[in-house]
């Protein structure tokens, strides 16, 4: 019984070191050792729980959404939680970037749907940077051409002074940095 017993851990033995052999010849990785599939930056937005109506806002521009897929692009998604949209005075498809007040119109605004849909475009290129900014003070621009600057004061992101970064999470193709407020200046353009 013994030898027994000890043949079977000597096979045990041997066929693990073969295993273990073999995956260095051929410059595997043991089991144990390999990487993670990091998520790309779809991936990300899709799961995070907070970002629901930037995600739904985005899903219109598959030309964008093609962008957090591609793992050829580097891109950081400036992300306004839920909570940043429903405080908004003015709906994002009624932004006009060109002006920087945050007030309620004294009279109703008509636009059509194509300018809506302009808006939209906008507002959500205005949240997306081709490059990595950095996690301290600089500026970036965003595909919509707005200057972002990031300021950190006491280990706190800030994004044109007021915006705050309440997380930043990493992907293979960039990152997702989570805001209490949207970048976009909510007014509204009157039309004729």
């Amino acid at each position: 019984m013994k030898l027994l017993s000890y043949f079977i851990f000597k096979v045990f033995f041997l066929s693990t070191f073969i295993h273990i052999a073999t995956a260095v010849s051929f410059h595997q990785k043991p089991f144990q050792m390999q990487a993670t599939h990091q998520p790309r930056l779809f991936e990300l937005l899709a799961g995070s729980r907070d970002c629901n109506i930037f995600s739904d806002i985005l899903m219109q521009f598959p030309e964008l959404v093609e962008r957090l897929k591609s793992s050829d692009e580097h891109t950081t998604v400036l992300v306004p939680t839920d909570l940043a949209f429903q405080n908004l005075k003015v709906k994002p498809w009624k932004l006009d970037t060109l002006e920087a007040k945050f007030e309620m119109p004294s009279e109703p605004v008509h636009i059509t749907e194509e300018q809506a849909q302009g808006n939209l475009h906008h507002f959500i290129k205005s949240h997306f940077v081709s490059v990595n900014p950095s996690h301290g003070n600089g500026e970036c621009k965003s595909l919509s051409g707005s200057t972002i600057n990031v300021i950190k004061q006491k280990d706190i992101l800030y994004l044109n002074d007021s915006v705050q970064v309440l997380s930043i999470k990493r992907a293979s193709n960039g990152e997702v940095w989570i805001l209490n407020n949207t970048l976009s200046a909510p007014s509204v353009r009157k039309q004729v």
